[in-house]
């Protein structure tokens, strides 16, 4: 299953990399419209916009027997909020049974027994969820959801063809239509006949506001909690009827951009059984923070600036008995601009 996921993913980020498409020697059924033959361009030579992007996925539906479209929600601006649900034909007819036993699994309290679980398991495939272009003006991201959906869609090789078996694959393919189709107006309008690979040169200086966020200007990659905008509440709704067990969310930096990895550590902290307060502590939560003779947690004084090692120090220098979960470490130390 780990090996099925990393191609997959593969797959995918390959495609946004890469101007040779799909799988060195792979072979595609006929039928299935490349996007070229659609857009009239190679993916990579322009940026696509909304109205071709709806013409392209129009045709896989209509073409294939591995694709199903769902129609979510609607942007401000009137534009659908959609995915593609593509897998085997077998798994596609049985789609409500597969998330049906899928939500089983989600709650415990459904489940009777270890052994009930595993058969649940057993039977069904991996739900993965691939999100493009959250950030309109990382427009790149669309154009890899395209191929990625013809990669799947057509494919006959035995990769493909494994995928489809054992994984229903969901891709929304562009997550912020509204922002990312006001970035690919202004930019496609900007570009020369052949691109200027010149920082300064105007195609590399977007101007106000931009295509990162939605029609009210609102960074749609920070509404997941709040759930202000309209896209995001009705993404959310639909995210639940799946639970997928893999979620990818794709961005796009610049050349020059440093990306943040977490370390990978298990979360441990108070909350998992480690010895009470009064033993050397993590002092980067307050929960793990020792505490004052008052019963409150300590000032944190001598908490680490900066950390990528699974075992934080204390101030006197002794290793801590527990780490810091890494959704705490993002939210204190990532210099991650994609996100």
């Amino acid at each position: 299953m780990k090996n099925l996921l990393l191609v997959l993913c593969a797959v995918s980020i390959g495609f946004a990399q890469e101007m040779t498409y799909f799988f060195p020697g792979g072979t595609y059924d006929t039928k299935i419209p490349t996007p070229q033959s659609v857009l009239g361009y190679r993916i990579g030579e322009r940026f696509t916009d909304f109205r071709h992007l709806e013409m392209y996925l129009d045709k896989l539906v209509s073409s294939s027997d591995r694709v199903k479209r769902f129609i979510y929600g609607e942007t401000n601006e009137l534009r659908p909020l959609q995915a593609l649900v593509i897998s085997s034909p077998e798994n596609l007819a049985r789609l409500d049974e597969i998330k049906a036993a899928n939500k089983r699994l989600t709650d415990p309290r459904t489940v009777g027994s270890r052994s009930e679980a595993e058969g649940i398991i057993n039977d069904l495939p991996v739900i993965v969820y691939l999100s493009y272009g959250v950030h309109g003006n990382e427009a790149c991201s669309t154009e890899a959801a395209m191929l990625t959906a013809y990669q799947l869609s057509a494919g006959t090789d035995e990769q493909t063809q494994a995928i489809l078996e054992k994984a229903v694959v969901i891709i929304d393919p562009d997550v912020n239509p509204d922002g990312r189709e006001r970035y690919v107006e202004w930019v496609n309008a900007t570009l020369g006949v052949r691109p200027n690979a010149n920082p300064i040169a105007i195609e590399h200086s977007e101007q106000w506001p931009g295509g990162r966020t939605n029609h009210y200007f609102f960074d749609l990659n920070r509404d997941w909690s709040w759930q202000t905008q309209k896209e995001t509440r009705a993404r959310v709704q639909f995210y639940r009827q799946w639970m997928p067990h893999v979620h990818v969310d794709y961005h796009e930096m610049g050349y020059a951009s440093t990306y943040f990895f977490f370390p990978a550590a298990v979360p441990l902290c108070a909350a998992f059984n480690l010895p009470k307060h009064g033993s050397p502590r993590c002092r980067f939560t307050s929960r793990c923070r020792p505490r004052s003779k008052s019963g409150r947690p300590s000032s944190g004084r001598g908490m680490p600036k900066r950390s990528t090692s699974s075992a934080f120090r204390t101030s006197s220098g002794k290793n801590s008995t527990c780490s810091t979960p890494a959704t705490a470490i993002r939210g204190r130390h990532s210099t991650e601009r994609s996100e």
